[in-house]
């Protein structure tokens, strides 16, 4: 019974690291893409600034949250996780 328990455990772990990473890497492509964006219009980037603040926050609160269960590589913070 008790290691039926653990298994569980384990299965929810997993699959709540995998959607922190999933998470992570949506959030790290809509940064990336909304810096080129800016980059490429320049004339609204005050208009986008907020939103690339808020993705970035969102960024840190997942490394922060995925660190509590692995260490996250220089590599993977700024490329994201192969699925």
């Amino acid at each position: 019974m008790k290691e039926n328990t653990k298994l569980k455990e384990k299965i929810l772990k997993d699959t709540y690291i995998y959607s922190l990473k999933h998470d992570y890497n949506h959030y790290l492509t809509r940064y990336y893409n909304g810096i080129k964006y800016c980059e490429e219009h320049i004339e609204e980037v005050d208009i986008w600034v907020n939103e690339l603040n808020k993705i970035s926050y969102m960024l840190g609160r997942l490394i922060e949250e995925i660190n509590k269960y692995k260490t996250m590589t220089e590599d993977e913070i700024l490329k994201g996780f192969k699925e």
